[in-house]
């Protein structure tokens, strides 16, 4: 991706900050989707990164990237605490997360854009959901196709449920049920059936629809 030539300078001073960061404690991956956040931010107009201290912007994008491939979790492989990805860049925890807010805010980040995600995550994460189905005059049909939909959703989210109960994938579960509740447009019953099942705390799901 091309840098404006007036954004140039700014990009090498806050990536020559990204990119020793992640060299030193985290890993290449990182770097690159935090230098490829740095260079949305660069190509905005007008663009964010003219104003403001350069360490709080590179701070704020390290932890909007790790933030958002739930670095926070301790079962994940690279794992960081809000003070280790700020005190490096020389501002507090508060600052940082109220920058990497802003950030994903500019970008439209979320916990579903492979874009900015690990590629561990995005294997682990690739639920093949299907659409709801459609509301229907015939009432028994619908129920018929909406427990069809309940059976193959939880069969699905169940492949990819982690061995560990309260690892990053546990967190990623319900946050695929809200994907599927918000874009899917599927009734809330059939969400707390699908989460209860793939939690395991429901079995005869059948009879609750």
């Amino acid at each position: 991706m091309k840098i404006p030539s007036q954004m140039q300078e700014i990009y090498d001073d806050i990536g020559g900050m990204i990119v020793q960061y992640c060299e030193k404690y985290l890993s290449e991956e990182y770097k690159t989707l935090c230098l490829r956040l740095l260079e949305k931010l660069c190509r905005k107009r007008p663009s964010p990164l003219l104003s403001g201290k350069k360490n709080t912007w590179a701070a704020g994008i390290v932890y909007a990237i790790a933030a958002n491939n739930f670095i926070f979790d301790k079962s994940m492989p690279i794992h960081r605490t809000a003070d280790e990805l700020s005190r490096p860049f020389g501002i507090a925890p508060s600052t940082a997360g109220n920058k990497a807010s802003e950030i994903r805010n500019l970008v439209r980040m979320s916990p579903w854009d492979t874009e900015w995600m690990l590629t561990e995550l995005v294997d682990e994460s690739n639920l093949k959901i299907a659409s709801f189905p459609k509301k229907s005059e015939n009432d028994e049909l619908f129920s018929s196709r909406k427990k069809q939909w309940c059976r193959t959703t939880s069969t699905t989210a169940l492949k990819h449920r982690p061995a560990e109960p309260f690892g990053a994938g546990a967190i990623r579960t319900p946050l695929v049920l809200c994907w599927c509740y918000t874009t899917h447009k599927c009734d809330k019953k059939a969400i707390k059936v699908v989460f209860l099942v793939v939690s395991g705390i429901l079995n005869d799901w059948q009879n609750v629809l």
